[in-house]
């Protein structure tokens, strides 16, 4: 992989409603593809001991400063750390719970991670990631959510959305 990168980044939820009845919690899935979220970002990719490191800014809506994100992809996690207008780490380990703090320009969110299923590919020109995971704030599971990564070579000539 080349040093200078386009990276493309969703995301989805599926938001879980709790309904009360007779004493039971009942969750079901509401899913809204228009919430789907995606950043396309110029980067900088580097390897460094086996770990893949990824580097862009992403410009905020209505921010005056943009957050510089980190992404490293190890054998076992993956960590995403953002740092600027919003600022966390967050650690997705398939099977594992972990919880962040999340500063954003409005206030503080306690966030609890669930990760279910982690699938990469790394390639020469080419590195693909998929996390599926539940989404706690503040104790209170809220959403079903999926990440998608894709990374590939700046001048990359076959660049798609996803």
């Amino acid at each position: 992989m080349t040093k200078e990168i386009m990276v493309t980044l969703s995301g989805a939820q599926e938001i879980l409603n709790n309904e009360f009845g007779q004493g039971e919690v009942k969750q079901s899935l509401e899913t809204s593809l228009e919430d789907e979220i995606q950043v396309i970002a110029i980067g900088e990719y580097y390897e460094k001991n086996g770990t893949h490191y990824i580097l862009y800014d992403e410009v905020i809506e209505g921010a005056s400063i943009s957050d510089k994100n980190m992404i490293k992809i190890g054998p076992d996690r993956v960590e995403v750390t953002k740092k600027g207008a919003s600022s966390a780490l967050m650690v997705f380990e398939e099977g594992k719970k972990s919880v962040t703090n999340y500063q954003t320009p409005y206030g503080e969110i306690f966030m609890g991670i669930d990760v279910f299923r982690i699938e990469k590919r790394i390639e020469e020109s080419l590195i693909t990631l998929f996390i599926h995971y539940q989404l706690a704030l503040n104790y209170e599971p809220v959403a079903m959510c999926s990440l998608r990564l894709k990374v590939t070579p700046r001048e990359d000539k076959n660049f798609t959305l996803q």
